[in-house]
């Protein structure tokens, strides 16, 4: 098993379910292309956050973010908890967008 393809099975381990992944490290997706892919997951019901895309398509992806805002008014930017320590006070929380209160 080559390096690079072991690599990219560890990363999907990492990711939710249905997050998007780019085949290919080298490459990345326009603004366009996001605009399209984060307006269907958000019309079909499903939370998007950056750590659904590739690290490099991560400030594409606030771009698109910021077109689909636009366009839907309805989409709302809350926080998920990703984990949480008790005993040190520390909380990791994760920036997600969602519809909320329909189209």
């Amino acid at each position: 098993m080559s390096t690079k393809r072991h690599k990219a099975q560890k990363n999907s381990a990492r990711r939710a379910p249905g997050a998007f992944e780019s085949t290919n490290e080298l490459s990345s997706l326009s603004v366009d292309e996001l605009v399209v892919i984060v307006k269907n997951l958000i019309i079909k019901g499903k939370s998007v956050s950056a750590t659904d895309f590739d690290p490099q398509d991560r400030p594409a992806f606030l771009a698109a973010v910021a077109i689909v805002q636009d366009e839907i008014p309805a989409l709302r930017a809350g926080w998920r908890t990703l984990g949480e320590s008790h005993v040190d006070g520390v909380r990791f929380r994760q920036r997600i967008y969602r519809l909320r209160g329909g189209l």
